[in-house]
């Protein structure tokens, strides 16, 4: 009767992967369902597969599955594809090619290890047991997506808005992504042209990848990736709040703590409106998360939804990994097998983002040190030379001299110096979250307190001390990786409050996080101005693909928009890619301002052939007049070609 059982369940499992695939071939013909089911492929199948195959899912509940799978199928996939394109070159053939093998090899791990009916009533069991985390992890994935979907390169005006802080940063990103489907690879630095690309990109070259195989919409791969990664990274903390608080309430409040936590910057606007203001026009003009406003007072610090999920696209792949490698360092830490593929996945993640990269080191020495004291010496190193000795590989994957040029002790990050104002300044940045994890060390009803207050200590020590950015601010992301160690004892303090009081906690917890949110929804900054997105256009329709330009030496060019590649940009974002503009500015400056042969040669010693008017620079414009140029393009804003 068992046999029989068993036979009917594979043969229907059979009939069910059949009519998957043959769907999957009839929604494929729909591009936005191609750039879906490719997002899923290079990451949720190809993790599975690896799981599957390596038997790395038994120490891990069923629910906290999925989140591996996102984080080690994304980074195993796109190293992959790095790996191959470097041998073969990158296409839109190689992208195809390496998503269907994901697909294979996903069947494959089916077919050598066919789920058991027990393994299905365990998933059928765990997804109605964490219903309430799961569907708060997918909903946290869609309000990511969606605030992205109406903030970003969103039409207006005849230009193209970019809501919030992706006015300065998303074009950066986006650049990179368009230039490599263009054929930058391996990539130049598209707006420092002619120099490599010493930047943890991967999380790019992915959206890349699965743009170019679903035939184009890089901007919305990239909202499609960002909710695949805050998925895996609410699932993630979810498990992981859960395995210490033994607390399903506790782990829900630590992953709303952790996306939707933040500082006390709603206080300005409540003071602002007091005062008069029109509170709605505030909310549309303003941040009141961190903010760079001379008025701004102590608020500094981005929250991880602010920044790490709407901004800034290498943390949040990078925080999702992290949270990963938390979960499984919490989950597994005796399980030689999983602290040797955290340890793989750690070191093959770090040019996804190199902060994560040490702050997963940072929660794992923690929870190292932690287990010297509750197992010995002894016990200790040898679990955590299992996660170590493939980890520290990871150093290898930084760029040469990552870090060293920008290298500089930086004795309390930003923050007042003085002790009283130095602690004000932090407590209003970090707000009811860090006073909730205050209350949390006393009591809630967490395991690995030591560990987790170790963590959260060294991350935070490390841009209090010392900075590796040549924008000192950008140390910051470290504060982001170090609110996950606060968050889960926030949970456990904020699960033992009444309703009442918890409400109110919480409100005043995620109200600055809800107003950046509605500020990057709402907001009316053009990142391209008509003009430019014209010349943007007329671009990518009629000069070569890997053309050089000059441009003004800012942010926002129309070149980011047409994946072409330019000589320089804003001088302190080009110095914190670590680059030395000055000499590029120097030849830029002769370029606009010289004569008509000392500008054509500047272009030429950075292999530009053409180069777009500068309205705000006023001198000669020697290219206007002269016969070595040529303009090919004039909507008010002329580009010029530089004449063979």
């Amino acid at each position: 009767m068992n046999n029989l059982r068993s036979n009917n369940l594979k043969a229907k499992l059979r009939t069910n992967w059949r009519l998957l695939l043959l769907a999957l071939a009839v929604v494929a013909t729909l591009n936005p369902a191609t750039m879906l089911i490719t997002a899923l492929l290079s990451s949720i199948a190809l993790g599975f597969a690896i799981c599957r195959l390596l038997n790395l899912e038994a120490a891990l509940p069923k629910t906290a599955l999925p989140a591996a799978w996102i984080a080690g199928g994304a980074v195993v996939f796109t190293q992959a594809v790095y790996a191959a394109a470097t041998v073969a070159g990158y296409s839109r053939l190689l992208c195809i090619t390496a998503v269907v093998a994901s697909l294979l090899f996903a069947l494959a791990a089916i077919k050598i290890r066919p789920f058991t009916r027990s393994e299905l009533n365990d998933w059928r069991k765990e997804l109605h047991e964490h219903a309430k985390g799961i569907a708060f992890a997918a909903l946290a994935a869609l309000l990511v997506a969606g605030t992205l979907y109406a903030s970003t390169l969103t039409p207006s005006n005849g230009g193209l808005n970019a809501g919030g802080w992706n006015w300065s940063d998303y074009l950066v990103h986006y650049s990179i992504i368009t230039t490599v489907n263009n054929g930058n690879f391996p990539p130049q630095t598209p707006f420092f042209a002619g120099q490599p690309l010493a930047y943890d990109w991967l999380a790019d070259f992915h959206a890349a990848i699965i743009a170019n195989a679903a035939g184009g919409m890089e901007k919305h791969a990239t909202f499609l990736q960002s909710a695949l990664f805050t998925l895996a990274l609410a699932l993630a903390t979810y498990h992981a709040a859960l395995a210490l608080a033994r607390n399903k309430r506790a782990a829900l409040f630590a992953v709303t703590l952790l996306l939707l936590g933040g500082g006390l910057g709603w206080l300005r606007l409540a003071e602002k409106t007091m005062a008069g203001a029109n509170a709605a026009q505030l909310i549309t003009s303003e941040s009141f998360d961190n903010s760079w406003a001379a008025d701004a007072g102590y608020y500094r610090i981005p929250s991880v939804m602010g920044t790490g999920l709407l901004a800034h696209r290498s943390t949040t792949a990078g925080l999702a990994i992290f949270a990963v490698a938390a979960m499984l360092l919490i989950l597994a830490f005796k399980d030689r097998k999983l602290m040797l593929a955290v340890g793989v996945l750690t070191a093959l993640a770090t040019p996804f983002r190199y902060f994560a990269f040490a702050a997963t080191l940072a929660f794992a020495a923690a929870f190292a040190l932690d287990e010297t004291r509750r197992e010995g010496i002894r016990t200790a190193a040898s679990r955590a030379a299992w996660f170590f000795l493939p980890a520290l590989a990871g150093f290898a994957f930084l760029p040469a001299g990552s870090g060293i040029a920008n290298f500089s002790f930086n004795w309390g990050w930003e923050a007042p110096k003085d002790p009283l104002h130095f602690a004000l300044f932090y407590a209003a940045n970090f707000g009811v979250p860090l006073l909730l994890a205050l209350a949390g060390i006393l009591t809630a009803k967490v395991e690995r307190k030591t560990a987790l207050l170790l963590a959260a200590a060294m991350l935070f020590a490390v841009p209090n001390i010392v900075s590796f950015t040549h924008i000192a601010w950008d140390m910051n992301k470290f504060f982001q990786f170090m609110t996950l160690p606060l968050c889960v004892l926030a949970g456990g303090a904020l699960a033992k409050a009444p309703k009442t009081i918890a409400a109110v906690l919480l409100a005043a917890a995620i109200a600055s996080p809800v107003l950046v949110m509605a500020w990057f929804a709402t907001s009316e900054l053009q990142a391209l101005n008509p003009l430019q997105l014209q010349a943007a256009e007329w671009i990518a329709a009629n000069t070569p693909r890997d053309a050089v330009f000059a441009t003004p030496n800012f942010i926002n060019q129309p070149t980011d928009y047409a994946g072409r590649l330019r000589l320089t940009t804003f001088p302190p974002y080009a110095e914190n890619y670590g680059f030395n503009p000055a000499e590029r500015e120097r030849d830029l400056n002769t370029a606009y301002c010289g004569t008509p042969q000392q500008a054509a040669q500047a272009l030429a010693k950075h292999g530009a052939q053409y180069i777009i008017d500068d309205p705000g620079r006023e001198c000669s414009k020697p290219y206007r007049e002269s016969p070595l140029f040529e303009k090919v393009f004039d909507n008010g804003l002329a580009i010029y070609r530089v004449r063979n």
